[in-house]
């Protein structure tokens, strides 16, 4: 899956991302040992709430956390010390779990979250606007690229990734063969 996601990305023109990507895989593949490889993989994903299907992105979470030192624990301004990060950032886990159970014991939540609306409304607008312009029918002359008539057809993202893979596979083994001189080398010391 990552090697085709790589190719994808490439095909959309996300290069950093491929480029990340094919770091990754290469790491993956040929530089990790077996007990770090199966370390990075079994630790994309977390589940801070230990219910079933609710797992999220480890870099998810840190922007979750940041966002509650921020802004909810008021860790900016003149609240920002070090000292102040240090005495609140591990318990923000713990702090939000206690907030959640006393609004529950209270009987009430004290907040600005509301629940979720319905989405009834929204599917029916949407559906009726796919309809009214035939979105989802065939409709002969529609063109994907109105200056080009005959370009009426959608690109295979992974197949153009591979097409424009080579380039950026010789500047990655050229990167690699230099960091291997370089390993090599003799320290000055």
């Amino acid at each position: 899956v990552l090697k085709l996601l790589a190719l994808m990305y490439r095909g959309s023109g996300r290069l950093k991302y491929a480029h990340e990507l094919l770091h990754l895989v290469h790491n993956l593949t040929h530089v990790w040992p077996k007990p770090l490889r199966d370390v990075m993989i079994k630790n994309w994903l977390v589940n801070p709430s230990g219910k079933p299907n609710s797992w999220v992105p480890v870099d998810l979470l840190q922007e979750h956390m940041n966002f509650w030192i921020k802004v909810i624990y008021k860790a900016q301004g003149g609240n920002a010390s070090w000292e102040w990060l240090e005495m609140i950032s591990p318990t923000i886990s713990l702090l939000r779990k206690l907030a959640l159970e006393v609004n529950s014991n209270l009987g009430t939540k004290l907040g600005t979250k509301h629940h979720t609306p319905g989405l009834e409304r929204d599917y029916k607008i949407l559906c009726d606007a796919l309809r009214e312009h035939n979105v989802l029918g065939f409709e002969g002359g529609r063109v994907i690229d109105k200056t080009n008539p005959n370009a009426g057809v959608v690109p295979n993202i992974a197949t153009v990734g591979l097409n424009q893979l080579q380039a950026p596979l010789d500047e990655y083994n050229q990167a690699f063969r230099r960091l291997q001189r370089r390993r090599r080398m003799v320290p000055l010391t």
